[in-house]
């Protein structure tokens, strides 16, 4: 994967894809990564290295990329946020600051970005098993917990987040900006309660 945690290095990332595809009409920004711990365990590094993965890399990957988005006029972004993105967890304040900002990039672009005909939009999804996070699920607590707290009561899969992110890259969502779309399992609706 390409370093693209500058504009510098984002801007050389890019005009390989472009040399190799004539155009991007959509950039889906996936990149992530988390450090779990309290607020006053994190150090700088591991803060830095957080916030450069899930937000500075987005930014300037959108930078660039925006440039010929703006001067085709078209163009779809998609980020991927967390439910992070509006809810707060413990314990994970750096992944959380960078999803909160994720979040409003997403909204400040679609805004700036709408009169080009390029709309910016973000697919936060809920819990979901993947082989990077297996063994946080694999703590029958946490697994609990999570299907406890989705109303629909498991953990989503990668799958789960394939149709939303068709539709946001499609025409469908044309008229579709600035959106932060929950793919959780209901966990953003409410809580289930014992009434």
């Amino acid at each position: 994967a390409p370093d693209i945690l500058s504009d510098a290095k984002a801007a050389a990332a890019v005009a390989k894809v472009v040399d190799h595809l004539g155009t991007i009409d959509i950039l889906f920004n996936v990149a992530g990564t988390n450090v779990r711990g309290a607020i006053e365990e994190i150090d700088e590094a591991q803060y830095d290295e957080v916030m450069d993965v899930n937000i500075k890399g987005a930014y300037f990957l959108c930078q660039e990329v925006g440039k010929g988005m703006m001067a085709q006029k078209r163009g779809k972004v998609i980020n991927i946020a967390s439910l992070t993105t509006a809810i707060g967890l413990a314990k994970v304040t750096v992944y959380t600051s960078s999803k909160g900002a994720l979040g409003q990039l997403t909204k400040g672009l679609a805004v700036e970005w709408g009169p080009h005909n390029i709309q910016v939009n973000a697919i936060a999804p809920g819990f979901i098993l993947t082989d990077l996070n297996r063994k946080l699920w694999e703590n029958q607590e946490m697994l609990d917990w999570a299907t406890g707290r989705t109303p629909a009561g498991r953990l989503g899969s990668p799958d789960d987040i394939v149709g939303t992110a068709i539709y946001l890259a499609s025409g469908a969502s044309d008229f579709v900006s600035g959106q932060i779309l929950f793919v959780d399992g209901g966990i953003m609706a409410g809580s289930p309660w014992p009434l």
